[in-house]
């Protein structure tokens, strides 16, 4: 299966199971308080946090081994099926943990915490057996089924759940709400962990199992902790602001610190869910060639194929993550005002607004974007286990600093800051792990700076016009014209020209 088929298929499978927590939230300002869609964003990222702790790292190592040895397929599924449950346990003792420490510090007693922690610890578990039977399909680059499968089950959660939202509306409180939310994903998530390893089993593995082996399920743990270890710092460079806005936000005199630490979540959340479809398509992009990385990365022989490999994913990141960024940056404020008009212009008390974070992150992601498949090269290379939780904790503390120092002083502005700070901090890291293995800095930056030049031009351009009003029209214009001028310069990756003369009946140029 060609890079982009599997990055198409992989971007809907993402969006339509764990990104789905996240991208719910954006309806949660028109059915519930400002206090309440921070409760949610609090909870999705205990979501997001707890599905690495529940994995242990396990899928990408399934999914490399299997690209490497096919034939290992059936020991690697009951394996890494075997893992899941101490995974699930230590999810549960982190998700348990911090609800306990949070409401020790500052929201006092909260019984919604300890109903909303067990549903998610649930929906955990059967993610946890669901992303198994994932990373088997992933390994043999065949997501047709596993991404029909996501979109029915996502479909079940979204729907499902939208209904509780809108007909719980009114009649009882916000607590309710969100139990019944999270119980629907629940239910969803059953559904999704029954189907996707039935499926993996059918198409991949005809014959019987192989018996459970604890000796071999410690092996495999063993060999992911260093992976489980970054990956887990990672999700929490990522979550950090998240995690610790509530806690350290400056709130003026007189307000009700609790409800305050909630609303600045729920403002801050929203902005960082309008961006994650930065996140979506790069974890898709990122998985999509992990496992020919892993191939090619193995023979020093294919090095050089690597390189190029490499080195167009830079490109092809760059070219589709700046005019995103840019239609962000240029109607941050327009896109605020969606969710309503508290979003918009703020809570007075707190500095800053949905829309000032939306300009901040947009270069955030824009960042991570276009260094996220530079990380899985790195996981890709043979040697680099036991350097990646030295990376990871780099990684986490840096954005710990960065928000123990900007956010009591900026409010929510400061966590935008460290946001970006923090990533800043990591493309750098990986762009210097690189080097000399794949590529120099400066030929990874050269294949991404004229994307960022043109977007950057299109988008001053289009702000001395009358569409700087008009968010909707004035993306679209930018991003036809981003397509044409990008054409025209030769910025378009290679395999989707000649995708684009083969539909229209032209042949590719020799």
């Amino acid at each position: 299966m060609s890079v982009a088929r599997n990055t198409l298929l992989l971007a809907i499978a993402k969006t339509f199971s764990v990104s789905l927590y996240f991208l719910f939230g954006i309806v949660l300002p028109w059915a519930v308080t400002e206090e309440a869609n921070g409760v949610y964003t609090l909870m999705s990222t205990l979501i997001a946090i707890g599905g690495f702790v529940t994995m242990f790292g396990v899928p990408l190592l399934v999914t490399r081994g299997i690209a490497r040895d096919p034939a290992r397929t059936a020991e690697a599924f009951v394996d890494a099926r075997t893992t899941t449950l101490l995974g699930s346990a230590a999810a549960a003792l982190l998700v348990f943990g911090y609800l306990g420490l949070r409401m020790g510090l500052q929201d006092g007693w909260q019984p919604p915490y300890l109903v909303l922690g067990l549903l998610i610890c649930g929906i955990l578990y059967f993610d946890a057996r669901g992303t198994v039977g994932e990373a088997v399909c992933q390994g043999h680059e065949a997501m047709q089924f596993p991404a029909l499968i996501e979109i029915l089950t996502g479909t079940v959660k979204a729907g499902l759940a939208m209904a509780a939202l809108f007909l719980l509306r009114g009649r009882v409180d916000d607590a309710v709400q969100l139990y019944a939310v999270y119980a629907m994903f629940l239910l969803g998530s059953v559904v999704r962990g029954m189907l996707l390893p039935a499926i993996a089993r059918r198409r991949f593995i005809p014959g019987e199992l192989p018996a459970p082996s604890l000796r071999r399920a410690g092996a495999l743990l063993s060999e992911s902790v260093w992976l489980a270890l970054f990956q887990v710092m990672r999700m929490l460079r990522n979550r950090m602001d998240i995690l610790l806005l509530g806690l350290l936000v400056p709130v003026a005199a007189g307000m009700d610190e609790v409800a305050a630490g909630k609303a600045a979540t729920g403002l801050y959340g929203q902005a960082m869910r309008v961006v994650f479809v930065f996140h979506i398509f790069t974890d898709a992009f990122s998985r999509a060639i992990f496992p020919r990385m892993a191939r090619l990365t193995r023979d020093p022989a294919t090095r050089d194929e690597a390189r190029l490999q490499y080195l167009r994913t830079v490109a092809f990141q760059a070219w589709w993550a700046a005019p995103l960024a840019a239609v962000i940056f240029l109607y941050a404020d327009q896109v605020a005002g969606w969710f309503g008009a508290t979003y918009r212009d703020g809570i007075p008390g707190l500095d800053g607004t949905t829309g000032d974070v939306l300009r901040i992150v947009a270069l955030a992601m824009l960042l991570d974007s276009i260094g996220g498949p530079v990380g899985m090269v790195i996981i890709g290379i043979p040697g680099n286990e036991r350097k990646l939780p030295w990376l990871g904790l780099a990684l986490a503390g840096t954005s710990l600093l960065f928000n123990l120092l900007l956010i009591p002083r900026y409010g929510i502005l400061g966590a935008a800051y460290a946001c970006v700070a923090a990533a800043a901090a990591e493309f750098l890291v990986k762009i210097l792990i690189v080097r000399g293995l794949l590529s120099e800095p400066l030929a990874m930056l050269g294949r991404a700076a004229p994307c960022l030049v043109l977007a950057a031009a299109l988008a001053a351009l289009l702000s001395a016009t009358p569409l700087r009003a008009q968010a909707l029209l004035g993306g679209a214009v930018l991003a036809v014209a981003y397509a044409g001028a990008s054409a025209a310069f030769g910025l378009v990756d290679p395999a989707i020209k000649n995708r684009l003369r083969a539909r229209f009946g032209r042949a590719p140029a020799a």
